[in-house]
């Protein structure tokens, strides 16, 4: 794990980031085109070597002479100001994720990505940089910049958001609005996670595999392999990150999670009926599935063989779908119930449920349902 010096900027590496003491920052990024774009770990090494460089050719200057205790002022705006909140707390340490990442080494980034949860975990603080709020925001009132802001609506920033144990937001002027512990109600109004969650009041284990995946299905992000990246902290599994492979990525996520779990609201995703609705073979009139999108109609077949889901969205429905043990599931069903087991093929899953038989209504063709333990 690479961190800030918050005094002077300089990349430290460091081997084990659970022995040392540093706050880390979660924002939105600034891509071209929207403002100054993020620094990157190439700019920052850049402006440490040419610092460095001018000491060597110039010992007198005024700033270069001595110990180097001082921010470069080709340093960006926005990581100045984070390592002086940092600095102003004690921390010596920072980590951004923006500059702190060497994104040109594949095996960097993918460490990286399956690291994260865990950094923001052992973190002794964590900022968040609201671009879009103002300090005299009320984030309790209706419509306010706060519940309003694109961080909630950010796919990463969802692990960044229930990792921490310490959590600060910070206005557009880095002024602090309040902590996850005393906003923990209006975040819950609008993420949808539970407060205990948010507090860790509650173990994540304790939330069922669709709910936890529902969280994200409104949120967003760059590029569509990182739905699924975003999500391994959240899921407790870890992936090598292979971007190129679009949507395959979220299909691989959920084959981990099989391998790892044995609850079945995985499968609990896309539309959901009304209670006591008649069966039939017609379509529903609004379907949540991912392939409302022209571009996205080459995945439809897919989704219709396939127990996987393709994106996050199609859990929008599952926030509160919940496991049921397996004695629970075979007492209700007055069956004896096998432990679930799933083997993954060429052609999906293969696993044993018990199974309902129907008949349509319009066609009186069999329909087969499936019995998921939730």
């Amino acid at each position: 794990m690479r961190l800030l010096d918050t005094s002077t900027a300089e990349l430290l590496w460091v081997n084990e980031p659970r022995h040392v003491s540093y706050a880390i920052v979660s924002h939105v990024w600034v891509h071209e085109g929207q403002g100054n774009p993020e620094q990157t770990y190439k700019d920052i090494t850049k402006i440490h070597r040419r610092r460095r460089s001018l000491r060597s050719l110039v010992p007198g200057l005024k700033g270069y002479k001595g110990k180097n205790n001082t921010i470069p002022a080709a340093v960006s705006e926005k990581i100045r100001r984070c390592c002086a909140v940092a600095r102003e707390h004690g921390f010596e340490r920072i980590w951004i994720d923006s500059c702190c990442i060497d994104r040109e080494s594949s095996s960097e980034l993918s460490e990286a990505i399956n690291s994260m949860y865990n950094w923001y975990l052992h973190a002794k603080v964590c900022y968040v940089y609201l671009a879009d709020v103002e300090y005299a925001d009320d984030p309790a009132a209706r419509g306010s910049q706060f519940r309003r802001s694109q961080w909630f609506c950010r796919g990463w920033t969802l692990q960044e958001l229930i990792a921490p144990r310490v959590l600060v937001f910070l206005s557009k002027d880095w002024r602090i609005l309040g902590t996850k512990t005393m906003l923990a109600s209006v975040i819950e109004e609008v993420t949808g996670i539970d407060r205990a969650i948010l507090t860790h009041e509650r173990s994540l284990d304790t939330v069922s595999i669709a709910k936890r995946i529902s969280w994200a299905s409104r949120r967003r992000t760059t590029r569509v392999e990182d739905e699924a990246y975003s999500l391994m902290g959240v899921l407790g599994v870890n992936l090598p990150a292979i971007y190129g492979e679009g949507r395959l990525a979220f299909i691989r996520l959920q084959e981990e999670v099989i391998k790892q779990t044995s609850d079945q609201t995985l499968f609990a995703w896309g539309p959901t009926l009304r209670d006591n609705v008649e069966l039939d073979d017609d379509f529903p009139e609004e379907p949540a599935y991912f392939w409302e999108q022209p571009e996205e109609a080459v995945w439809e077949e897919l989704y219709m063989r396939n127990l996987f889901a393709l994106s996050p969205r199609d859990f929008a429905s599952a926030g509160r779908v919940t496991s049921l043990s397996r004695h629970t599931f075979c007492e209700q069903l007055q069956l004896a119930c096998p432990l679930p087991d799933y083997t993954v093929t060429g052609h999906g899953v293969r696993t044993t449920v018990p199974i309902l038989s129907a008949k349509s209504k319009h066609s009186g063709d069999p329909i087969e349902l499936a019995i998921l333990s939730c």
